[in-house]
């Protein structure tokens, strides 16, 4: 096979080009995952009472989420309101993904955090014991 020299110099035009194309792309699509990645950093995702309280009932999953979730952002009662703060923890106790051990894990923890409320948060987990099936 023999090119000619018209057809040489096309292909090397071609390939410098092609070549010269991917060296910029590099830095600009790293640069752009970086700028991505910082900008998503700073958001923090808000979870609300009213979404924990949705997912308890959804599947194991999203309880084991949901659980993790109340632990994480309303360990402490100061963040929502009281009444629903309560019934959140009546509603996980209620489960029947949770065992009497983590309830009572559960509510030590409760109590640690809030002493204030400690006889609130063992009268609405010994009256969600009581109904659980």
């Amino acid at each position: 096979m023999c090119f000619t020299k018209e057809a040489k110099m096309q292909f090397s035009f071609v390939c410098f080009f092609y070549a010269l194309s991917f060296l910029l792309f590099i830095p600009i699509v790293t640069l752009g995952n970086l700028l991505k990645g910082a900008k998503n950093e700073g958001k923090t995702q808000k979870i609300t009472p009213k979404e924990i309280l949705k997912k308890i009932d959804k599947d194991q999953k999203s309880f084991q989420k949901a659980l993790q979730d109340f632990q994480t952002f309303f360990l402490s009662q100061n963040l929502c309101d009281k009444q629903t703060w309560l019934e959140m923890i009546e509603k996980i106790a209620l489960s029947k993904w949770i065992d009497t051990l983590e309830i009572t894990s559960l509510q030590e923890k409760l109590k640690n955090a809030n002493p204030q409320l400690s006889k609130e948060i063992e009268t609405a987990i010994s009256t969600a014991l009581k109904n659980k099936k």
